[in-house]
């Protein structure tokens, strides 16, 4: 009888544990929510967050400033005027007031270039159709850049 409560008990916490973690990913993981810049995302797209890099090897398309690749190759995404990009807090890189107006503008900032600025990025990326070629290449409807923390140590550290 004590065996039975003891695995009911296992199985109810197993449970609640699992739930838990359900929703605490649900919450605290940002969803790409191109809306809340005042654009809206169709129903049937789809997600990737990884690093991506400026690449040089497809310069020559029509309409696209740049060109990514992610870490691991598994996709190519191509910068261009339509792509609403924006911060994790939702604050858009656009300098057009219909945007949401901010001091940062498009084409530089702080000095960089847009592709300066995302190279090496972690970025969660929303796009629908891909080509059938590897790696698949998009043109994403939205790129919410995600925070990270730079730590920059000294060259030398001086033991007291």
């Amino acid at each position: 009888m004590k065996n039975k409560k003891v695995l009911v008990l296992l199985v109810v916490m197993v449970l609640l544990i699992g739930s838990i973690a359900v929703y605490a990913i649900e919450y605290f993981v940002p969803e790409p929510k191109a809306e809340y810049i005042g654009h809206s995302v169709p129903e049937d797209t789809n997600t990737m967050t990884a690093r991506f890099h400026v690449t040089e090897d497809f310069v020559d398309l029509p309409d696209v400033a740049f060109s990514m690749m992610s870490d691991d190759g598994e996709l190519v995404i191509h910068i261009g005027e339509d792509t609403i990009i924006y911060f994790e807090d939702y604050v858009p890189m656009s300098d057009d007031p219909a945007d949401g107006y901010t001091q940062m503008v498009r084409d530089e900032l702080f000095g960089r270039t847009l592709a300066e600025v995302l190279d090496g990025r972690n970025m969660v990326v929303t796009y629908d159709i891909t080509t059938r070629s590897i790696p698949p290449q998009t043109s994403p409807i939205s790129i919410m850049i995600l925070f990270e923390d730079i730590v920059t140590l000294p060259e030398v550290i001086e033991m007291p």
